[in-house]
C-alpha cells in the first residue's frame, strides 16, 4: 500500500484525532462491522501492556479512516528505516504481545498477524489494533493479507512455528530491506530466503545466523520446536534466543534502503541465481497448471529412462491393440490410463498422446511411494465410482476415465466422449487445498478425437489426438480414513 497520507490527523466535531488511512472510500465497509462494542488493542512498552481504544471510522470524498485519541504512531515498515536501530527491541515487543493476547484476539491471517493491525508508538513501543479494526482495515482495502510480502513463505509452514516464522521475517525485514518473500520468482521457484548476508555485512553474525535458521528451518525442526503448542506459546522460545542476540545496525533514510537493496539485488551471484530461479519458477508454473506431480530429478530420469526403454523396445513388437478395430483401440487406450499403464498407453499411437504426460507423472508418484513407503496411493476412479464413491485411505489420489460414447465424425476420425476424474484442476484459477483430512476429486466431460490410419505392418493406428473440449462438472472432497503403522519391532 502507497504510505503517502498512511496515517495522519482529522479533526473530527472540532477536536483532533490521529487516523489511519485504510482504503479508497468508494470500497465500502459493511455496516454490521460497525455496530456493537470497540474491542481496545494492545500498547506494549516493555513488559507492560496496556490498553489502546480507537473511537470509529470515518472517510472524506477519497479515503476511508479509522481514528483514535491523538497519538504519535507510525507504521511497523519503518523498523528497516527509521527505527531500524531498535527492531530487535520493536520486534521482540511484538513477540511479548502476541505471546500474551488470547486467539480472539490474535485472529490469524494465514497463521500469520497481518501488518496493519501492527504500529509504533512514541517510536520506542508497539500498538497491536484489535481484531474488528483488523478486519474494517482488509475490508477496506479489498485484500486479506499484507501488501508487504509477509507470510508469502517458501513453502508449508508448520501451523506452531508461524509466528516465530514472522518474527523471523521482520527482523530479516528490517536488516536488509526487504522481506524474504516479497520477490514473486523465489516464491514461485520454492526457494529458501537469500541469506542475510548479502543484504548487510554490518549485522552481528550470530544474530544473522539466527535470522537465517528461523527462515530455513525444514519441517521436522519446526515440529521440534513447536510441539502441540499454540502458536503464540512458542514465541517464548523466540523471545528466549533474542534476548541474548546483539543488534547493531544504525538507523536509514528510504533511499537508503533501496540503494541497499538495489546493490545486493546487482551482485553476480544474486543475479546468477535469480536466473535460475526463474527458469525453476516457470517449470513449476507449467507443472502445476498441468497437474503434474513433481519429484526429485534422480528418481524421475530413471523412471523416464525405464518406461523410454519400454516403450522403445515395445516398437519393435505386435501391439496389444494390433488387429483391434477403432472402437476398440480407443477402449484399449481409456483403459490403459486408467490403469496408469504408461507404457501400454501409446501402443497404438505414432506419438504421444494428450494424457501421456499426465499418466507418466502419476505413475510415477505411485511407483515413488511404493518403493519408499511401502503404499499404493492410486484410486481408480471407474472402480471407485462403481463402488458408490466410498472413503480412501489418506495419502490417495482418485484418477481415471469413465467411457461415455464413441462416435465416428469422419471415415477415419472419431471423437470419445467421458467423465475424466482428477486430484488436480485443470484450470489456473482453481484448485484450492482440500480441507484436512480429505481429498480432492475434479470431474470434467471431455471430448478427444483420434485420427487413424491402416499401418503398413496390418493394423489401425492412431496418427494424431487432441481434446477439442472440456467442461468443468463438478469437485468433491472425498472422506479418508487413516493408514495404518506397522511399529517397528522393539
Amino acid at each position: 500500500m502507497d504510505r503517502e497520507n498512511f496515517i495522519t490527523t482529522l479533526n473530527i466535531g472540532g477536536k483532533d484525532y490521529s487516523a489511519i488511512r485504510i482504503g479508497d472510500e468508494k470500497n465500502g465497509i459493511p455496516h454490521h462491522l460497525l455496530q456493537g462494542e470497540r474491542r481496545d488493542g494492545m500498547v506494549i512498552d516493555g513488559a507492560a501492556i496496556k490498553p489502546f481504544p480507537w473511537s470509529g471510522v470515518t472517510k472524506d470524498e477519497k479515503y476511508a479512516y479509522a481514528y483514535f485519541p491523538l497519538s504519535d504512531v507510525e507504521p511497523v515498515e519503518l523498523i528497516a528505516t527509521k527505527y531500524r536501530f531498535d527492531a530487535l527491541s520493536l520486534v521482540g515487543m511484538i513477540a511479548h504481545g502476541l505471546r500474551e493476547a488470547d486467539e480472539s484476539f490474535l485472529d490469524l491471517e494465514y497463521g500469520y498477524f497481518p501488518l496493519h493491525r501492527i504500529l509504533i508508538l512514541d517510536g520506542d513501543k508497539i500498538v497491536l489494533l484489535p481484531p474488528d479494526l483488523g478486519s474494517i482495515i482488509s475490508i477496506a482495502r479489498l485484500s486479506s493479507r499484507s501488501d508487504s510480502g509477509l507470510g508469502l513463505s517458501r513453502g508449508r509452514v508448520e501451523k506452531g512455528y508461524s509466528l516465530i516464522h514472522q518474527m523471523g521475517e521482520m527482523l530479516y525485514y528490517s536488516a536488509s530491506g526487504i522481506f524474504p518473500y516479497s520477490d514473486s520468482t523465489i516464491r514461485k521457484s520454492g526457494m529458501s530466503a537469500l541469506p542475510l548476508s548479502w543484504y548487510t555485512d554490518e549485522l552481528d553474525s550470530s544474530t544473522s545466523l539466527f535470522i537465517d535458521g528461523i527462515l530455513s528451518s525444514n519441517e521436522r525442526t519446526m515440529r521440534d520446536i513447536a510441539g502441540n503448542r499454540r502458536s503464540n506459546d512458542n514465541l517464548a522460545w523466540f523471545l528466549s534466543k533474542a534476548a541474548v542476540l546483539s543488534w547493531n545496525l544504525p538507523k536509514r533514510s528510504e533511499d537508503e534502503r533501496k540503494e541497499k537493496v538495489d546493490k545486493a539485488r546487482g551482485r553476480d551471484e544474486y543475479i546468477l541465481l535469480m536466473d535460475k530461479a526463474g527458469k525453476k519458477a516457470k517449470r513449476k508454473e507449467f507443472w502445476r497448471i498441468r497437474g503434474g506431480i513433481i519429484i526429485t530429478v534422480a528418481v524421475l530420469a530413471i523412471f523416464l529412462l525405464s518406461i523410454l526403454f519400454s516403450v522403445l523396445k515395445e516398437n519393435f513388437k505386435r501391439p496389444a491393440s494390433a488387429g483391434m478395430s477403432e472402437n476398440e483401440t480407443i477402449a484399449y487406450i481409456y483403459s490403459s490410463q486408467n490403469s496408469l499403464d504408461a507404457a501400454s498407453l501409446n501402443e497404438a499411437a505414432k506419438k504421444d498422446l494428450p494424457q501421456t504426460m499426465e499418466v507418466t507423472n502419476l505413475f510415477i508418484n505411485k511407483q515413488t511411494r511404493l518403493a519408499y513407503e511401502s503404499f499404493d496411493p492410486f484410486v481408480p476412479a471407474d472402480r471407485w465410482v462403481l463402488d458408490g464413491k466410498p472413503e480412501v485411505m489418506e495419502g490417495s489420489f482418485i484418477y481415471g476415465v469413465i467411457l461415455e460414447e464413441i462416435e465416428r465424425v469422419e471415415d477415419d476420425t472419431f471423437i470419445a466422449t467421458g467423465i475424466w476424474l482428477t486430484p488436480f484442476s485443470y484450470d489456473e484459477e482453481d484448485g484450492a487445498a482440500p480441507a484436512e483430512g480429505k481429498s480432492a476429486v475434479y470431474s470434467y466431460r471431455i471430448r478427444q478425437r483420434f485420427d487413424f490410419q491402416w499401418a503398413r505392418r496390418g493394423w489401425y493406428e492412431v496418427v494424431d489426438s487432441a481434446i477439442e473440449s472440456y467442461e468443468k462438472l463438478g469437485y468433491e472432497e472425498v472422506a479418508t480414513y487413516p493408514r495404518k503403522t506397522l511399529l517397528p519391532s522393539q
